[in-house]
């Protein structure tokens, strides 16, 4: 089976993402990319690459929303990717308002945490074609046991949801 599926063609953005065809800007709103050696800092660094691929093959922009970050950090995506980024040092209302516009604005928008879909909450409810498609990406607690009600609304409002098991509890051996 794997390897059937390593040896399939890499599929491109515009197939993966139609979306996409014809440019446009994706948004990765994250918690942070730099400032800790964090496990999800790191797991953003993957991603932001990730995104960087696409965009480059997409031919569209990428912009990093950056919550607890301060400007001019230096992390570097694709070379061929036109790359943008706007650092909020804690700052929750501006950063919301950045991603509200994203939401209308942008083509793709991917969160890092429920907690900065919060926007997605209220313009989720605008139909696909007015808005961005949306990706949430969950760790942890927040996506398994201690969901708030503005995040159920979020993750109902998103395109897709991702989600991690860490440190999810095993299922109850049966007697």
């Amino acid at each position: 089976m794997l390897d059937r599926l390593s040896s399939a063609a890499p599929l491109q953005a515009s197939e993966t993402f139609p979306a996409l065809r014809q440019g446009g800007r994706i948004v990765f709103a994250a918690t942070g990319i730099v400032r800790s050696t964090g496990g999800i800092q790191s797991a953003n660094r993957n991603v932001l690459h990730a995104l960087g691929v696409l965009a480059g093959e997409a031919g569209a922009e990428l912009t990093a929303l950056v919550m607890h970050e301060d400007a001019g950090r230096g992390w570097r995506t694709e070379a061929d990717t036109r790359f943008s980024e706007a650092t909020f040092a804690g700052q929750r209302v501006p950063m919301a308002a950045a991603i509200a516009r994203a939401l209308i604005s942008a083509r793709l928008v991917v969160f890092d945490h429920v907690d900065l879909a919060r926007p997605l909450a209220l313009i989720g409810r605008l139909p696909a074609g007015l808005r961005a498609r949306t990706a949430i990406l969950a760790h942890g607690s927040e996506s398994a046991k201690r969901i708030k009600p503005v995040s159920k609304t979020a993750y109902r409002a998103a395109d897709r949801v991702l989600t991690t098991r860490c440190g999810a509890r095993r299922p109850p051996t049966p007697a």
